[in-house]
This record gives C-alpha cells, structure tokens and sequence, in this order.
C-alpha cells in the first residue's frame, strides 16, 4: 500500500504518480503530521490553491484528497 501524507510541503496531487492500493495519512488541523510519521509515508502531497490560504481543515483536505484519488483510479491514471 502506498502510504500518501497530505503537507503543505508535498507536491501537488495533480503532479504526483499514485499507485494502487493506496492510503492517505492526514494530520489535525493545530498540528498535522508528526515529523516521524512522514518519514514513514512514500508520498507527500499538497492541494493546490491559489490566494493567500495555505491549508484546510482535516474533513475538507481529505474530502478533496480522496476525490482525486477515486477519479486517479478510474481513469488509469
């Protein structure tokens, strides 16, 4: 399984290769993923967002997050 870490440091998930079966990691709004956690994870992403905004809450990123993994999975790609 593919372990895929939501980070404002991550490359965007539009530009990164998913491989299936996969699992997202998200972290909490206040803390977000422990430094040790990532070093577990194979991937690390962001959403990308134009504006000045530079994360959502945990619901709303995983919401996204699994919308573009689904629609990643369908398409073959």
């Amino acid at each position: 399984v593919q372990l895929i870490a939501s980070h404002l440091d991550g490359n965007s998930i539009e530009d990164t290769r998913i491989s299936f079966p996969a699992a997202l990691v998200i972290g909490n709004e206040a803390w977000g993923i422990s430094d040790e956690c990532l070093r577990e994870c194979d991937t690390i992403v962001k959403i990308p967002m134009p504006g000045s905004a530079e994360s959502l809450n945990a619901a709303s990123a995983c919401s996204i997050l699994s919308y573009v993994l689904t629609k990643t999975k369908e398409q073959g790609i």
